[in-house]
């Protein structure tokens, strides 16, 4: 009798950690999604932070004239 109610404590125990472990997991993935977003957001800022550093190197540096989607030279 007692080691059926020792197999049910353990029984008990393990779903638990197992919920606890999927609860974990999910809230892991959760956060590298979110790193995974930030990460592509940087690397595309990066890129066009590149960009404009090479137009400038090049005396090609434009601008944005912010009213109707035209890009000036700056002189």
């Amino acid at each position: 009798m007692i080691c059926v109610v020792k197999c049910q404590v353990l029984t008990k125990e393990y779903y638990a950690l197992q919920t606890s472990m999927e609860k974990r997991v999910s809230e892991l993935e959760m956060v590298v999604t979110e790193k995974s977003v930030k990460l592509t957001t940087y690397e595309k800022l990066e890129h066009e932070l590149d960009e404009v550093v090479l137009q400038a190197a090049d005396g090609q540096f434009l601008i944005d004239d912010g009213m109707h989607g035209c890009k000036l030279p700056i002189n």
